[in-house]
């Protein structure tokens, strides 16, 4: 559920793709997947970031609350080489929004 398509993301950086909600002014998506995907270029090692609300803009340009679970892992040529990160998401949005009633029966809502 990200409302693009190749057409629309071929050619242009991730993050101009999928910006920080300017509306947000926690928004930090941008800043923890860039510092993930640096850690894995430099470690060589697969990263499993913590889930992240990371707003998505729907057709019409607006943003709409989502939350992911990234795993960054890099992809090595046959000589060791750093050749790509693989930059792999699943939508968690359902979970953490409807997900709010603990196993206990209560509405853990507030506590979000």
């Amino acid at each position: 559920m990200t409302f693009t398509s190749r057409a629309d993301i071929l050619g242009r950086s991730l993050f101009e793709v999928f910006p920080d909600d300017p509306d947000q002014p926690f928004a930090d998506g941008v800043t923890n997947l860039y510092n993930s995907l640096k850690t894995v270029a430099q470690t060589g090692r697969p990263h499993a970031m913590a889930v992240q609300r990371y707003d998505i803009k729907d057709t019409a340009g607006s943003f709409v609350e989502c939350h992911w679970q990234p795993i960054n892992t890099p992809v090595h040529d046959d000589g060791g080489q750093l050749v790509f990160l693989l930059h792999h998401v699943e939508d968690v949005t359902g979970q953490i929004v409807h997900g709010a009633e603990g196993s206990d029966g209560r509405d853990w809502s507030a506590a979000k």
